[in-house]
């Protein structure tokens, strides 16, 4: 399930996890881990809720497949390093914003319009909105 691997990714970015450390297959790694990503700096601050979110997306991904995804191991040890002492434990500013969302459904009937069509009625010609940072 791609919803994993993209997720599993940012939290090895947020983590500065070396590419030759990384455990995604090699066509899902960055090419550069320094290079500015978008969906980093949405949850930079809020790891703990994106490893949350990919455990809920490998459970899905496990469902559906009728066996454990091999990275949900390696997910939970990066939810114990995400929860420090300092770790920030609402959820992310953008969380529940409509103006994200709608861009975001607006991006994904774009990429497939009678799939998403069919679950997202809203405005297709929305620009995807990115945050800049996870919490406020």
């Amino acid at each position: 399930m791609k919803q994993v691997f993209d997720a599993y990714r940012v939290i090895e970015h947020l983590h500065e996890i070396p590419l030759e450390e990384s455990k995604l297959p090699r066509d899902y790694r960055l090419t550069e881990p320094t290079m500015p990503m978008s969906p980093g700096l949405m949850w930079r601050g809020c790891e703990m809720q994106l490893c949350e979110y990919t455990m809920e997306v490998c459970e899905e991904a496990s469902i559906r497949s009728r066996r454990q995804h091999p990275l949900m191991e390696d997910i939970a040890v990066h939810l114990e390093y995400a929860t420090g002492e300092d770790t920030y434990m609402g959820k992310p500013s953008w969380f529940g914003n409509p103006e994200f969302h709608l861009s975001h459904q607006a991006a994904l009937v774009r990429k497939n319009k009678t799939f998403y069509g069919r679950k997202f009625n809203g405005d297709d010609s929305l620009m995807l909105m990115w945050p800049t940072h996870a919490s406020a």
